[in-house]
């Protein structure tokens, strides 16, 4: 953007941990570090939210969480 928006960004959670960050060699990898992250995750399943900048993004993940039977709504 040609502008710059100066932003404060926290969070009201008082956990120490931090984000994970990866850097996949290719979408397909990109996908398998997503569902085994979501299958080795204690948390819920309706509690966990992947964000991408357009819908077409996301259509690799949806076929690996399709087989391996990760139920999901877009």
């Amino acid at each position: 953007a040609e502008e710059k928006y100066d932003k404060i960004i926290f969070t009201k959670l008082m956990e120490d941990r931090k984000p994970l960050f990866y850097k996949p060699n290719s979408v397909s990898e990109q996908s398998s570090i997503i569902c085994n992250a979501i299958l080795e995750s204690k948390i819920k399943r309706n509690e966990i939210a992947i964000l991408f900048r357009a819908g077409h993004h996301s259509n690799d993940l949806e076929v690996y969480l399709n087989t391996v039977g990760i139920k999901f709504v877009k």
